[in-house]
């Protein structure tokens, strides 16, 4: 029972600590929660057993989803962003592609696989909270939804380890960069 009130009740005092303290302004709420999250996981704790912790999530997932669409003006946004809807429709399409590819590949490695894929779908077009909502709607394990999760915050923390400190360097090799001219400037303000 503990486990799921600091599961509900960190986020805000998280968030009070990046209002008042410059140290944790820099580091953001959402590195404060998963460091935390971390060292908590490390002392020996087992979250995916955690019958208080499951029934949290299962409460929160469901509330958290629509809290997200609510606030979006989908025809804006298709009006006012071709190329944006462009290129997400081609990132859902890669996405899509590479995790069935995946899949066929793994299908005698991975237990789960066809779920595994599916949650990293979900999580390539919308976040962890799919990957969340997409494992338990397929009825995937606690283990291997915690798998999944924690493999895809380790692969995608190295990603972009690489574009922070190479990326720009590598694809400045094939891509212009445009110069930022004072009217783009003001009207970005």
């Amino acid at each position: 029972m503990i486990i799921a009130v600091v599961a509900f009740f960190f986020p805000l005092l998280a968030l009070f600590l990046e209002s008042r303290f410059s140290l944790f302004k820099k580091l953001g709420s959402i590195v404060i929660c998963y460091a935390v999250g971390i060292i908590i996981g490390n002392l020996g704790f087992d979250f995916a057993n955690s019958a208080p912790l499951k029934n949290l999530t299962d409460i929160s997932i469901p509330i958290a989803i629509p809290l997200f669409i609510y606030g979006t003006d989908f025809l804006g946004w298709l009006r006012q962003s071709k190329k944006t809807v462009l290129a997400f429709s081609l990132c859902i399409f890669s996405v899509c592609l590479a995790s069935f590819g995946i899949s066929l590949l793994f299908a005698s490695q991975i237990q789960e696989v066809w779920k595994v894929g599916g949650m990293l779908v979900g999580v390539y077009t919308g976040g962890t909270p799919n990957l969340t909502a997409i494992g338990q709607s397929l009825s995937a394990s606690a283990d291997t939804i915690l798998l999944t999760n924690s493999m895809d915050m380790v692969m995608g923390s190295l990603f972009l380890a690489v574009l922070l400190f190479f990326g720009k360097s590598f694809l400045s090799g094939f891509l212009q960069i445009s110069p930022i001219s004072k009217n783009d400037d003001n009207n970005h303000h």
